[in-house]
């Protein structure tokens, strides 16, 4: 019989012709391992086959390329342009129409509108000095 290290008990050191592992032991674990490899790989066939069978969505269409303009879009006679929004402006300021007939809203000319406040108001020399409310 060979010496024992002081350090390990008794009970852990293993007597002459006994194994280290468990025979049973072993062949369990690799019973078991092989029986998770094969259901594993039988649930793997079976998902790869149903999968096959699955029609593959179609390819969506490109989606078209946006159309990018050189320039911003200008105005081709500017000076025509604004000569035509004066005309429009000018014969707004300067025509007579009804706005609202019943309620009596109408568009006069400027010229004579401004008339019209200076005859309501009165054109005095001094500032006017009358607020409402005071």
């Amino acid at each position: 019989m060979t010496e024992q290290d002081p350090g390990i008990p008794p009970i852990l050191v293993p007597e002459a012709g006994e194994a280290d592992i468990s025979t049973k032991a072993l062949i369990a674990a690799v019973i078991i391992f092989l029986a998770v490899v094969i259901v594993a790989s039988a649930g793997a066939w079976l998902l790869i086959k149903h999968w096959a069978h699955i029609e593959p969505t179609p390819a969506l269409p490109p989606s078209p390329q946006p159309t990018i303009k050189a320039e911003p879009p200008l105005q081709i006679a500017p000076v025509v342009d604004l000569q035509a929004l004066r005309q429009r402006e000018d014969r707004l300021l300067r025509s007579t129409e009804w706005m609202d007939q019943g309620a009596g809203i109408a568009r006069i000319p400027i010229e004579d509108a401004m008339a019209l406040l200076v005859k309501r108001v009165g054109r005095k020399d001094e500032p006017h000095t009358d607020h409402p409310g005071d």
